[in-house]
């Protein structure tokens, strides 16, 4: 995954929507449209919230900042909701 697609799908992870990632990153609306077209099939995801899980996952974004808001040496156990998220990602 390229370092843009990297960067707009940790935005996407953070809650913000087209606009505010066009006006963070100072790119053109159909230019982020355009990443996320491209990150989907990459995740082998069905919509930006199934990518994020996918690249959580694959240890492209850190569970510890998205999910716990800092850093832990270990992932949790119980991860019912997200390993059967995790079962639908491509690897």
């Amino acid at each position: 995954m390229k370092s843009r697609e990297t960067e707009v799908l940790r935005l996407v992870a953070e809650g913000l929507d087209h606009r505010d990632i066009t006006a963070t990153l100072q790119l053109a609306d159909s230019t982020i449209k355009n990443h996320i077209s491209t990150i989907l099939p990459k995740r082998g995801a069905r919509d930006r919230t199934n990518a994020v899980i996918c690249a959580l996952h694959q240890g492209i974004l850190c569970w510890a900042t998205y999910i716990f808001g800092a850093s832990l040496s270990k992932q949790p156990r119980h991860q019912s909701a997200q390993a059967r998220d995790f079962r639908r990602c491509r690897r």
